[in-house]
C-alpha cells in the first residue's frame, strides 16, 4: 500500500529520527487536525499552507523552520480559547524537543507560530511570508472563500447567529483597517484586490438572517 504523501513529506523533515518517534508526532498532527469540531482548521489547510509554501523556495531564510512552523500553527484549535496559538507554540516546541531539534529551532518556530495571531505585525520576511500563507484562503476565488466562511460557521455553531455576526465582523474589519491585508509583495499582487472583496462580501452577508442565500 502506498505511503501516505503527507507522512512521506513529514518523514522527510526527519531523517536522522528515530521513525518510531516520527510516525508517533505525526500521528499526533493528524489527531488533532482531524478532530470532529474542525471544518477549516483541518489536514486541508495544513496542505494547502505547503502547497503555498512550495510556490516560494527561494524567497525564505530559514524554510525549515517556516514549514515547521506551518505544520504545528493550527494544533491547538478550540473554540472559546483566547490563545490557541500560544498553546500550539508549546506544543510544537515539547515535540521538536523530542524530534531532536535544537534549541534554536524550536524557539524560531514558536515565534514563528505565534506570528499566526491576527492581527500580526511580523518582523522578518520568513514571518511574513509565513503569515500570508495563513491568510491565502482570503484572496482565493470566491466560492473558495465563501466556502471557508461556512466551514468557519460551522467551527462556531453553537454561537447564536447575532453574537457570531458581532465576532466575525469584528475580525473581518479588523483585516480591512489594515492599510494591506497581506505583509508581502507576492501575496498583495496576486490575492489583495480579491481579499478586500471576499471580505466585503462576506460582511454584507452578516447582515442578513442565518440560512439566507449567502455568497450569492
Amino acid at each position: 500500500m502506498p505511503e501516505d504523501p503527507l507522512f512521506t513529506r513529514w518523514r522527510r523533515l526527519f531523517p536522522v529520527v528515530d521513525p518510531a518517534t516520527v510516525k508517533r508526532c505525526f500521528d499526533g498532527l493528524r489527531r488533532a487536525y482531524t478532530e470532529p469540531h474542525r471544518h477549516y482548521h483541518t489536514l486541508d489547510h495544513i496542505q494547502a499552507c505547503l502547497r503555498h509554501l512550495d510556490e516560494v523556495p527561494g524567497e525564505l531564510e530559514d524554510p525549515r523552520a517556516v514549514e515547521l512552523a506551518l505544520w504545528y500553527h493550527d494544533i491547538v484549535y478550540q473554540i472559546g480559547n483566547a490563545d490557541s496559538e500560544a498553546d500550539s507554540a508549546r506544543r510544537a516546541v515539547v515535540e521538536l524537543r523530542q524530534l531532536g531539534e535544537t534549541p534554536d529551532m524550536t524557539a524560531k518556530v514558536r515565534a514563528l507560530i505565534l506570528h499566526t495571531r491576527h492581527p500580526s505585525q511580523p518582523d522578518c520576511h520568513d514571518a511574513a511570508l509565513l503569515v500570508d500563507i495563513d491568510l491565502a484562503i482570503l484572496g482565493a476565488a470566491p466560492a473558495l472563500y465563501d466556502q471557508y466562511e461556512a466551514w468557519i460557521r460551522q467551527e462556531y455553531k453553537d454561537i447564536p447567529w447575532p453574537q457570531y455576526c458581532a465576532g466575525r465582523r469584528r475580525v473581518l474589519q479588523g483585516f480591512l483597517s489594515d492599510v494591506f491585508i497581506y505583509q508581502t509583495d507576492k501575496f498583495r499582487n496576486e490575492r489583495e484586490s480579491t481579499a478586500r472583496a471576499n471580505i466585503e462580501r462576506a460582511l454584507a452577508c452578516l447582515t442578513e438572517p442565518e440560512g439566507s442565500n449567502r455568497g450569492k
